[in-house]
């Protein structure tokens, strides 16, 4: 396609075999469309019937190889998938995929469905996408994660974004953004995000983004109101940190819309700068927690906390100056 694009795919089925599902990517004559599917079914017993990952893909003019990944039991990682495709194929390399997963488990991450519907272009650049993810009953580190459904569509080289996730009882989450190349690298703008149950949430105040270039990385102005408080971050991360946090006000109980049995409670205060050489930066803090409660701490018998701290680094040392109540 335009600019000397090659399309990658999978082209021949995989089976696991002692926990490892592989898939080789096959060559096709240049324009012409080709279609495939790997299927990787445990053939082990101890392995669930319903785990098994049905994958299809257009493509065309790729160099075979083959690239064995880890099946949802295994504890181990085969191969890195993302720079063995960098090394194998160009930068302006295109995807269409469509993805179907079911009964997917790998540590403390569960889906009972996904599915994916994707064209990429540029996939190893700056990638433009159009298409559809939606998934179904997951569990990620003890969040449940009812419904998540993405779009994405791309005008030119922007993609512009959007998230919509049920989680347990009854918390929404949302988000809206686009991701475009800018100056050597990409930006990545928030418009909107919002996490929360009727008046308990964390919004974004105003649109807020992120600028990658090489190893330079910059953070706009990201302001949250969570729930009456605030919290504000922004920098740059390069051979140079300089980085800003601000937090008033915040509402602990925040958290238990994502795990309900922290059991937090109380408020905290507190800055934080990190600034100097990436190898060697200073941190200066402080923190005041007022009626700070927890699960973890009324198993113990204490009811609540109050907390002030400040810290600093010297000669790479952090100091910490403390009291809790």
């Amino acid at each position: 396609e335009g600019g000397g694009g090659d399309q990658i795919g999978i082209d021949q089925p995989g089976r696991v075999e002692d926990g490892e599902a592989g898939a080789t990517l096959r060559p096709r004559q240049r324009g012409k469309r080709y279609a495939g599917v790997g299927d990787a079914q445990a053939a082990r017993p101890d392995l669930a019937a319903q785990e098994r990952q049905d994958v299809e893909a257009d493509a065309r003019g790729a160099d075979a190889r083959r690239l064995p990944v880890a099946s949802p039991r295994r504890d181990r990682q085969i191969v890195d998938l993302e720079r063995e495709a960098a090394l194998a194929y160009p930068k302006n390399a295109n995807l269409a995929a469509t993805v179907a997963l079911a009964g997917m488990g790998l540590d403390e991450t569960r889906v009972q469905s996904a599915n994916l519907e994707a064209t990429v272009r540029d996939l190893f650049g700056v990638p433009a996408i159009e298409g559809t993810l939606a998934a179904r009953g997951a569990e990620v580190a003890g969040t449940t994660v009812e419904t998540l459904d993405l779009t994405a569509s791309s005008d030119g080289e922007t993609t512009d974004f959007s998230a919509q996730a049920q989680l347990a009882d009854n918390v929404t989450a949302n988000a809206a953004g686009s991701l475009s190349p800018e100056a050597g690298g990409y930006r990545i703008v928030l418009d909107s995000a919002r996490l929360g149950r009727g008046p308990v949430a964390a919004v974004l105040t105003e649109p807020s983004s992120l600028l990658v270039v090489g190893e330079r990385i910059t953070l706009d102005s990201l302001v949250l109101d969570v729930a009456g408080g605030r919290v504000a971050a922004a920098g740059t991360v390069a051979e140079t940190i300089d980085v800003a946090l601000d937090i008033e006000s915040l509402p602990l109980v925040i958290a238990n819309l994502v795990r309900p049995d922290l059991g937090l409670g109380g408020t905290v205060d507190g800055t934080a700068r990190i600034s100097g050489p990436r190898d060697n930066p200073d941190v200066a803090f402080t923190l005041q927690g007022r009626q700070i409660e927890a699960a973890a701490l009324r198993a113990t018998g204490i009811s609540t906390l109050t907390v002030d701290a400040s810290g600093t680094t010297a000669a790479g040392r952090l100091n910490i100056d403390a009291t809790v109540a």
